[in-house]
């Protein structure tokens, strides 16, 4: 179901005659020079440039706006990240595009994050804190006599360093000291273990201890701080990760994803399955007990790394400038691959090629997507449809025609564009009848379409003024293989013989030759696909090796053609090239293992657009490309479409941008 903006229409137009464009171009390739490196959210770079780069497992991309940049916060995925400037300035980004000066810090020496909040240290001792969006408001002093912080958003954790060797914390805004604590040069606060190092190169730690995280050779959890054992002189820590004098790395606690780095095979929690039911209602049912683990409680050097200057949990900077990685790669985070686990360091590839195919011309918007259900119109034209009425915006001339009392009622209805400029409504939820209406969007009058169903699983809209409907069936029936077409030219409902399988919420598309392939969804067909032959009505069925759903794919989302003989099928976290001509199916998986916008681009490449990065997809060679766009806080419900002038446009949550040129 659509995410509702229930946002104000006046505002929303508003907002739209206000924005600003600007236009992006692009850049050649370069070799990153590594002098720092964060470890959040995403992986961030401060280069020798003192420019800010962040790391997305294929490349990496520049933040625009800020110079001279010192130091960084780990960053949160929802509220951005901090920067600190050599002037002792802070500044603000929340994607590559933006970023912004927070002018009420002066001669700051620190930062770290807590949710949206920056906390900042002064050159006096004083410890700030004030909020990414109160650039002008006075901020708070919280501590005095402070040399070292650390925070934890997920934790509700501050810990502190005072000059005087002693270490406070902050947990739910209540400040209090931590005994047996004396000496102290740095601090990390962890979510549920921490950490201390003192000036004799000493690591402490307290807290949760399952995975043997503290390094005391047991799996006994302290309240109060206790030594890690086994380690040489160590200079800096990062969780359960010490540097070591010599340039060495350390490291002990979970080897559930190869976090030890030390070459050994990963040892995740082993599970017992309890319930054979599902919760749809509760997305933390979890129906398994964990039988056992395996912790690591005593320190072991990680392999390989020698001559490290920094680290940052599971990544690490030599003198070289080179930076590794290793440990969970569920998120890619480390290489794009489908390695889960990366047991032991990996060089990150830091040779980035800025060139993207064109330019960017952006509207920050904000906030404007007022409706349940977005679609475009033939004419490229918007039209959005909510609670709080609906709106028609033509992106070519800016143009917008509100239209306040035609609202949305029903949450279940669902809305197509037609090709020949209408819009179809559909209406009924999945117990009642589905009946059709048609829009004129000049008019805003809606006629109805004359025929009703007690079920269809999906609907098609075609070329040549045609309507597909799948999955039709009477309340008698127990079949989803029905097919029907309705020509709105003629008025008229032709019946196609039945599909091959009875799918549940299939998904389609028109190939250039006007034959139709279709594909599972959440499917009763096992891997199959087929082809409807529209001139001699004959549905064609292709045993493919494409997968049925599971909890990591849960359906196909989208079909799209790149010609009559090959398609690719958008797929949860993964993407499907079919050939029709050899039956043959390749999987490959997303970047960073999201869910993408996607849209066919040209020859063979695809466009897919995520929350804040771009790729390129090569559906011949397999192969992805990295690039920058300027949007934020992108939905896979939002709109990436060809306009009838052939430029992709984006329209959504994020604003609205179009690639000008290919």
């Amino acid at each position: 179901m659509k995410k509702v903006f229930l946002v104000v229409l006046i505002s929303i137009i508003s907002l739209m005659s206000l924005s600003a464009q600007s236009t992006y171009a692009a850049a050649s390739q370069v070799t990153l020079k590594v002098k720092k490196i964060y470890a959040g959210s995403a992986v961030k770079f401060i280069t020798s440039s003192r420019s800010v780069w962040e790391y997305d497992s294929i490349q990496a991309h520049q933040v625009s706006g800020l110079s001279n940049i010192v130091a960084l916060s780990e960053g949160d995925s929802i509220y951005g990240t901090f920067a600190l400037d050599s002037g002792g300035s802070v500044w603000h980004y929340n994607n590559y595009f933006k970023s912004s000066k927070l002018s009420a810090y002066k001669g700051i020496t620190a930062i770290a994050q807590y949710y949206d909040n920056v906390y900042a240290l002064d050159g006096k001792g004083n410890l700030h804190v004030g909020s990414a969006n109160s650039h002008a408001s006075p901020d708070r002093i919280v501590q005095k006599n402070v040399k070292f912080m650390s925070t934890n958003s997920n934790a509700d954790l501050i810990l502190v360093v005072y000059s005087d060797g002693s270490v406070g914390k902050s947990e739910k805004y209540k400040w209090s000291k931590i005994a047996g604590l004396k000496n102290i040069v740095s601090v990390y606060a962890g979510f549920l273990s921490s950490f201390a190092l003192d000036d004799q190169g000493t690591v402490w730690a307290w807290g949760s201890n399952a995975d043997g995280d503290l390094g005391d050779g047991t799996t006994i959890d302290r309240s109060s701080p206790v030594k890690v054992k086994g380690l040489p002189k160590i200079v800096a820590i990062s969780g359960s990760k010490a540097l070591a004098q010599d340039g060495t790395v350390w490291a002990w606690g979970s080897n559930a994803n190869g976090e030890l780095g030390d070459g050994s095979p990963a040892t995740p929690p082993v599970y017992e399955k309890i319930s054979n039911s599902y919760d749809s209602l509760n997305p933390w049912y979890f129906p398994y007990k964990e039988v056992s683990r395996t912790p690591h409680s005593v320190p072991v050097q990680v392999k390989g790394l020698t001559n490290i200057v920094q680290i940052a949990n599971s990544f690490a900077l030599d003198k070289q400038g080179i930076v590794w990685g290793w440990g969970d790669n569920r998120g890619r985070v480390v290489q794009n691959s489908e390695w889960t686990a990366v047991t032991e360091p990996q060089q990150l590839n830091l040779t980035v090629d800025l060139t993207y195919p064109g330019a960017w011309t952006y509207k920050d918007n904000g906030k404007y997507s007022a409706g349940v259900h977005n679609i475009v119109l033939s004419d490229g034209r918007i039209f959005v449809h909510g609670y709080n009425g609906s709106f028609l915006y033509n992106p070519r001339t800016g143009k917008v025609i509100s239209k306040p009392d035609f609202k949305l009622t029903d949450g279940s209805n669902e809305i197509y564009s037609l090709s020949d400029g209408t819009v179809l409504f559909k209406y009924g939820s999945d117990m009642t009848r589905k009946t059709f209406k048609i829009m004129n969007p000049d008019t805003w009058s809606l006629q109805a379409l004359g025929i009703s169903f007690d079920d269809v699983q999906s609907i098609i809209p075609l070329s040549k003024e045609r309507i597909l409907f799948l999955g039709t069936r009477k309340s008698t029936e127990n079949v989803y293989n029905h097919a029907m077409i309705y020509d709105l030219k003629l008025k008229k409902w032709t019946a196609l013989p039945d599909m091959k399988e009875h799918r549940i919420r299939p998904v389609a598309a028109e190939l250039p030759d006007g034959n139709i392939v279709v594909a599972g969804g959440d499917t009763l067909a096992g891997s199959s696909l087929e082809i409807l032959h529209v001139e001699d009505r004959k549905w064609v069925s292709y045993d493919t090796d494409f997968p049925e759903p599971n909890d990591i794919n849960r359906g196909t989302i989208e079909v799209i053609p790149i010609d009559s003989e090959h398609v690719v099928i958008v797929a949860g976290l993964r993407l499907y090239t079919f050939d029709v001509a050899n039956n043959l199916v390749k999987e490959y998986s997303t970047p960073r293992r999201v869910n993408y916008l996607v849209s066919h681009l040209k020859d063979s490449q695809l466009l897919l657009l995520g929350e804040s990065e771009a790729y390129t997809f090569d559906a011949v060679t397999g192969k992805y490309s990295a690039f920058k766009h300027p949007g934020t806080m992108l939905s896979i419900y939002d709109l990436l479409f060809k306009q009838p002038n052939g430029t992709l446009m984006y329209f959504g949550y994020g604003g609205e941008f179009t690639l000008k040129s290919l």
